[in-house]
């Protein structure tokens, strides 16, 4: 093994002893604490020395709110004067030395999340703490007290007094405030059925085209193009596609359709890099940690304002033994926290349970969960009219009731063009309410 530095040195320790710590959340609220007044504010507004593991990162702490305190309340903390404070403390070399101030300050946190970082500090601290107290007592009731009920008395006040900083309060708005924002003009991705921060859930059998439905919502409201009025035009939107399932050569195949539709449609105003694609077909997991990086960097790097995802069962793993309600449950979670985060409306696909003959409910499959999450639960059937077999013909259903009236169609029908086409109750007034609710472009 070769040198270890003193910050090696003290990672390296706690993995040994598997002690509660976060040492990159504490060199990084340090660092930026030497960047900025408002991080050190952030900072101090939560944490004491006392709560750094290392009590190198405690001192450092302790001297930038000692340079802090004279003079330097509007910039940038002078690392010299905080490396001269730490030497005349005796504890510089415990911190590493002057190089290591340097290092800390290249590791700065961005000032917008110092105070998360900060509270994960808080949080490892009141951890050790609690380990400390729990430590005494097991000891103590080895040591068989005399008088148990004042042991435990004490327990419980040792305990009790391990806490948390607060937290800032959440907005709440009085309600009549509240309703004036909900009568300002909604934030349509797709005008006027998909607002900003929706859910759908698409259920329907194998190869009813669902795929491609979401393939045509994707690149058309990419272009402007409304995917459900194809002649009308909407303020273009960024949209993620991301299939999880289809051969690459089949998405071309509609893709290229739908692209070259398009490009002669919107003419000038054709461009690609608003409309972008994730291809998996072996399916991702976003249980898991690195998948569901993956999926927050996809959409870091996309910027979507919509995406569409599918089939839904590709998109995580049960656990041997867990239920069902279980991993939708955790997956809901993640799925509402990439969209809140990123500000995008949500399709996906999903495939419909098996029937008997003749009969094949259109629901979500698997865990009720799917029931209850979506605003809006669009279901294809094979329309009555249509050929045996045929699947150019669609009624367009829904599995649950809808949480807000939008003019969905009735029935789809596959089209030369992008290539479905769309049918409504009232063709003439859904297409009007389609043009009214859309900005002005």
């Amino acid at each position: 093994m070769g040198d270890i530095t003193p910050i090696d040195q003290a990672a390296e320790d706690r993995s040994r002893r598997n002690v509660p710590a976060d040492l990159d959340a504490e060199r990084a609220v340090l660092g930026a604490m030497l960047i900025g007044v408002e991080s050190r504010n952030r900072a101090a507004a939560v944490l004491t020395a006392a709560e750094f593991y290392r009590p190198a990162h405690g001192h450092l702490f302790d001297a930038i709110l000692a340079v802090h305190g004279s003079g330097a309340e509007h910039g940038p903390v002078d690392a010299r004067g905080v490396a001269d404070v730490l030497r005349r403390r005796g504890q510089i070399e415990g911190l590493g030395g002057d190089a290591a101030l340097n290092t800390i300050i290249t590791l700065a946190a961005p000032s917008s999340t110092v105070a998360r970082h900060a509270r994960t500090i808080s949080e490892m601290a009141a951890l050790r703490r609690m380990i400390g107290a729990c430590s005494d007592a097991i000891h103590g009731a080895y040591g068989l007290p005399g008088d148990v009920a004042a042991f435990l008395d004490g327990v419980t006040a040792a305990t009790a007094q391990i806490d948390l900083p607060s937290v800032d309060p959440p907005d709440i708005p009085t309600f009549d405030a509240f309703a004036d924002a909900a009568l300002e003009r909604p934030d349509w991705v797709v005008p006027p059925l998909l607002e900003r921060g929706d859910r759908a859930i698409v259920v329907a059998g194998e190869g009813m085209g669902k795929g491609v439905l979401l393939r045509q919502i994707a690149i058309a409201a990419a272009q402007g193009v409304n995917p459900f009025w194809t002649t009308t035009r909407i303020p273009p939107v960024r949209s993620l596609l991301i299939d999880l399932e289809n051969p690459a050569s089949i998405i071309r195949k509609t893709a290229d359709q739908m692209l070259a539709k398009a490009i002669t449609q919107v003419r000038g105003d054709y461009d690609p890099d608003r409309a972008r694609i994730w291809h998996e077909p072996s399916g991702i997991d976003l249980r898991s940690r690195a998948d569901f990086a993956r999926f927050d960097a996809a959409c870091a790097a996309a910027r979507p304002d919509l995406v569409c995802v599918g089939p839904l069962y590709k998109m995580f793993r049960k656990q041997r033994g867990e239920s069902d309600e279980d991993a939708a449950l955790d997956v809901t979670s993640r799925l509402d926290d990439l969209r809140t985060r990123h500000g995008f409306a949500l399709v996906i696909e999903h495939h419909a349970p098996k029937g008997g003959p003749g009969h094949r409910e259109m629901t979500p499959f698997g865990s009720a969960v799917w029931m209850r999450w979506p605003e809006f639960g669009p279901a294809l059937y094979p329309h009555p009219k249509a050929a045996p077999g045929s699947r150019k013909h669609l009624l367009w259903g829904h599995w649950r009731g809808p949480r807000d009236v939008r003019p969905w169609p009735v029935e789809m029908m596959w089209d030369s063009g992008w290539p479905w086409t769309f049918k409504f109750d009232d063709d003439d007034a859904a297409e009007h309410r389609a043009v009214d609710a859309q900005e002005t472009f």
